[in-house]
């Protein structure tokens, strides 16, 4: 169900109660949905609803609309959850402070955060080179190991005209990691000073960027910048890179996802990779257009990614601060209640309420149960909460319909109250 925020407005008084009711059990049939999504073999036993919304007439909601809270949405104070008292005595979270504070509000910056590692950079944002046919492309694994061969990928990449650099530690395998934290750092940071390679792709995600952020060299990745790109964990280490080192990277297909033929995922990657001009609107795929879920206008810087992984990275040193940015989130195999644990996270961290704009992705494969919020019920409730502009339908994260979308430069979101939305990228993402 997608709900606009006219027909929000538009929908019968409801009583709005908040309902703490834990569930605890799965149905067999969603027992084996959790396994496919954990890949580990096991299954969540128990879960609970942190709120409801009860409507007259609708059992359940299952067409209706849904309910708004009783303060104003479009607000640059937040408004309690639906059903849920005020807080008293206790103001939102503040903005972190950095060193670097001042520059990043000059910047329009998207990712300030504190903590014992590099100083965020006193200067602009830096970006890698727009790439020509004969540039090389350098393959590394930040994350999990590549379990089949590389040369098939390896070859589209050449039959675009352009050669290819693997880095030593892309096909190693140390358990569910591509090398130690140690090795994958090394090889990004050679990769980053190495000036014969012009872009850096991430051969997959998985796990483990995350756990290699303390251990690369900011200030040599500053100096020799260029697009890095992928998604899903990648997310953690496009997050700090924006931060530490004010590096344009850029969310888009990674080496086991890229296909021969002209995909609209690959025409996105392949003019991505090419242009040093601003995208300008957009492009979406045929037939599919961006929907408001709360209307307004806002420019900001885009930055975000993964939401499971920008939620692990709440209380590190490398928690998006996204102040004035325009929140980009996409998520894969989570359950609705899932996602609003996740939010929630976001949302009470004061992230979604430092934020210019939201822009929701692709949210694969995330169901409910029977008789639970929906993702887009859940979606639409912190788009509410969050008082800012808010579209959906952004194609960007797991699925074969992934454009190319470049984290660090500017960007406008148009939400009207009626028609399609918009999302234009002002900026260029390469030199």
């Amino acid at each position: 169900m997608v709900c606009t925020y006219k027909e929000i407005l538009a929908g019968t008084a409801a009583a709005v109660l908040l309902a703490l009711a834990p569930v605890c059990g799965y149905a067999a049939d969603n027992a084996a949905a959790d396994t496919k999504i954990a890949g580990t073999g096991q299954t969540e036993i128990s879960r609970s609803r942190p709120w409801t919304y009860e409507e007259e007439g609708t059992k359940g909601n299952p067409a209706g609309t849904i309910a708004t809270p009783d303060t104003p949405v479009v607000s640059s104070t937040p408004h309690p959850a639906p059903g849920r008292r005020a807080r008293t005595g206790t103001a939102r979270p503040a903005v972190r402070q950095t060193s670097g504070a001042a520059s990043a509000a000059a910047d329009g910056a998207a990712g300030t955060v504190s903590g014992t590692a590099a100083a965020v950079p006193q200067s602009g944002w830096v970006k890698g080179p727009a790439l020509k046919p004969g540039d090389t492309i350098g393959i590394v694994a930040p994350a999990s190991p590549v379990t089949g061969p590389l040369d098939p990928y390896v070859k589209i990449l050449q039959s675009l005209g352009y050669q290819v650099k693997i880095a030593p530690h892309a096909r190693t395998r140390y358990g569910y990691l591509a090398g130690t934290d140690e090795e994958r750092a090394q090889d990004l940071n050679d990769f980053f000073a190495d000036d014969t390679v012009q872009a850096i792709l991430c051969a997959r995600g998985g796990y483990g960027s995350a756990r290699g952020l303390d251990l690369l060299d900011y200030g040599s990745i500053r100096k020799h910048p260029k697009l890095l790109i992928g998604y899903s964990d990648i997310t953690a280490l496009q997050t700090a890179l924006g931060a530490k080192a004010r590096l344009v990277t850029a969310s888009s297909l990674m080496l086991d996802r890229l296909t021969s033929g002209n995909s609209y995922a690959m025409q996105q990657f392949k003019a991505g990779l090419a242009t040093n001009q601003p995208l300008g609107a957009f492009k979406m795929p045929s037939g599919q257009t961006l929907s408001t879920i709360v209307p307004g206008t806002a420019t900001g810087r885009l930055a975000g990614g993964n939401l499971s992984v920008l939620a692990s990275l709440a209380g590190t040193p490398y928690a998006l601060d996204g102040t004035g940015c325009i929140l980009v989130l996409e998520e894969v195999g989570e359950e609705s209640y899932r996602v609003d644990r996740m939010l929630n996270q976001l949302y009470q961290s004061g992230l979604l309420h430092r934020v210019a704009a939201i822009c929701y992705g692709q949210f694969v494969g995330c169901g409910n149960q029977d008789g639970d919020f929906t993702v887009d019920d859940v979606l639409i409730h912190y788009g509410v909460l969050s008082g800012k502009p808010v579209i959906k339908g952004l194609p960007v994260g797991h699925s074969s319909v992934n454009g190319f979308l470049p984290y660090g430069v500017q960007a406008t979101v148009t939400a009207p109250e009626d028609g399609a939305a918009s999302l234009v990228i002002d900026e260029a993402h390469a030199r």
